[in-house]
């Protein structure tokens, strides 16, 4: 499980130049630390990065959680 983890964090940092933690302290392992804060959290960043995700783990669609970012981008003028 553990070099799933890292096989999927270095996927995307290499194919989709995305880099995210693994996680601090109890959460270690269990949950990723991604990074949109300030200039970070441009629509196309958000939007990359949860297209990314789609495309990569199995069995995923990413569309809806692509929508949900668009609205928020839409409400937030």
């Amino acid at each position: 499980l553990e070099f799933r983890r890292v096989l999927f964090r270095s996927q995307l940092l290499h194919t989709y130049n995305i880099e995210i933690g693994a996680g601090l302290g109890t959460l270690k392992g269990k949950a990723w630390r991604i990074g949109l804060m300030g200039e970070t959290c441009r629509r196309a960043n958000v939007i990359g990065l949860l297209t990314a995700l789609g495309e990569i783990l199995p069995n995923r669609s990413a569309d809806e959680a692509i929508q949900a970012a668009e609205n928020v981008y839409k409400t937030d003028k």
